[in-house]
């Protein structure tokens, strides 16, 4: 597959694959902004993202607006021999004191799953842990992109049971927490497969579509909703990943977006081999009412 286009511009490889073929595919990216502009990209660096190929939660960080990120950051080894064999999903946040909270999951299939979780007061040069003990050791299962502030309850992530964790293995969980450091115990929203809550005044959904051979190509879409949710517009197309046959770069996706302080959004995704190297692609753009 050749590189990735867009309508609004250029994309640029934001973290390139690590050379070290432990390490080398990178996925799941997020984003978060700190009120000092210092942008902090999260992802996972693996073999491959499946459950035994030893995908280990990494940071890379920006100071300048996003055109430059530091080389991965291992925060933590999963992996053949280890309690937890990959990360899976990741949510980070912001508190009002410019701490970082990085919350990732960790699993080895449906036997069993955990929940990490780390702090960085210096714009993400250094991570310390934090104790999650009420969401750890198979009481939860993965955890969502976005930890948000919630009015009269401090801070909030959402995650999904799944097989492995007791008492509850499906439906979604919350956690609340008043500083970002101490986690409650999760609370059950539904025991059915939904999606991660959220409370601003316009919701922004980046939608990865797979092709429909000789019909769509695979792409990114921008999704917008202002009333909460309830109806959604398709705002169009942001990245494209032309089909090229025999090509080995055919995973894509699981974008994540944020608002820079140029005004300019710049969404990542990761872009490469299914089960080799992957880098982590970015794009700036604007996006329009």
């Amino acid at each position: 597959m050749p590189d990735p286009i867009s309508p609004l511009g250029t994309p640029r490889v934001l973290v390139a694959a690590p050379e070290n073929p432990r390490h080398a595919h990178l996925a799941w990216p997020k984003l978060a902004l700190t009120s000092n502009g210092v942008l902090i990209l999260v992802y996972s660096a693996g073999e491959f993202h499946g459950a035994h190929r030893e995908g280990c939660p990494a940071v890379s960080v920006s100071s300048d607006n996003g055109t430059t990120f530091s080389d991965p950051q291992i925060l933590a080894e999963f992996g053949e021999g280890e309690n937890y064999t990959h990360c899976g999903n990741l949510a980070i946040g912001t508190t009002t004191d410019n701490a970082i909270i990085l919350i990732a999951m960790a699993y080895r299939g449906d036997e069993a799953n955990s929940i990490f979780c780390w702090v960085s007061i210096d714009a993400g040069q250094t991570w310390q842990d934090i104790n999650v003990a009420a969401l750890a050791a198979g009481r939860t299962g993965s955890v969502y992109g976005h930890i948000f502030s919630v009015p009269g309850r401090g801070y909030a992530v959402c995650g999904h049971f799944r097989a492995g964790s007791y008492p509850n293995d499906s439906g979604l969980w919350i956690s609340f927490s008043q500083d970002g450091l101490h986690w409650g115990a999760p609370e059950q929203i539904s025991d059915e497969s939904l999606v991660e809550p959220d409370d601003p005044d316009r919701v922004i959904a980046p939608v990865t579509e797979r092709s429909i051979p000789n019909k769509t190509p695979s792409r990114i879409s921008i999704w917008t909703s202002s009333s909460l949710g309830l109806e959604w517009s398709e705002h169009g197309t942001v990245i494209e990943f032309p089909h090229e046959k025999g090509s080995a770069n055919t995973d894509f996706g699981y974008p994540w977006m944020v608002k820079c302080e140029d005004g300019k959004w710049l969404i990542a995704f990761y872009f490469g081999q299914q089960k080799g190297p992957n880098a982590i692609w970015g794009l700036d753009f604007e996006l329009g009412p």
